[in-house]
């Protein structure tokens, strides 16, 4: 009778998307930094130091590293608090614009319109970022972090 192969630890269906979405959003930040798009705002490093941790990180929940795990917690922080930054962003624009001055209005119409498109993108992140939050904290997934680091020791 032949002997079967013990059967590997498979990546559950979930964090092998979330690693995806993880590795997708780096690149996409990576491709932004060297089109140049955020050197007006600063220093593009942190934005490439960003995308390289995202991309480790992906490639650590493919296999599964407890690190990987609380790097995703990190990300996933950072993400419910992107909203806000954008909110008191545009509060602080609110308050230089001056009532009397029409080309002021007209720029703030213009500014909220880009706020909102930018809400549109940045709320669904932030659900998330919510969402991986709380899944990546389940006991039965912080065992499997864990039980497969052990597992590789």
């Amino acid at each position: 009778m032949p002997v079967m192969p013990e059967r590997s630890r498979s990546c559950p269906t979930f964090i092998s998307f979330s690693a995806a979405v993880q590795a997708l959003g780096s690149v996409l930040l990576l491709c932004f930094v060297m089109a140049g798009t955020f050197s007006d705002i600063t220093v593009p490093f942190i934005y490439v130091l960003l995308a390289a941790v995202g991309l480790l990180t992906a490639a650590g929940n493919f296999r599964l590293k407890k690190w990987a795990r609380y790097s995703t917690s990190g990300f996933s922080a950072l993400l419910i608090l992107l909203p806000i930054g954008i909110i008191s962003y545009y509060v602080h624009l609110n308050s230089l614009v001056d009532p009397n001055n029409a080309a002021d209005a007209d720029f703030m119409g213009y500014l909220l319109g880009i706020g909102f498109v930018l809400m549109l993108i940045v709320l669904p992140l932030s659900a998330l970022g919510g969402f991986w939050l709380y899944y990546f904290n389940r006991r039965s997934i912080k065992q499997l972090f864990a039980n497969v680091g052990k597992e590789s020791t």
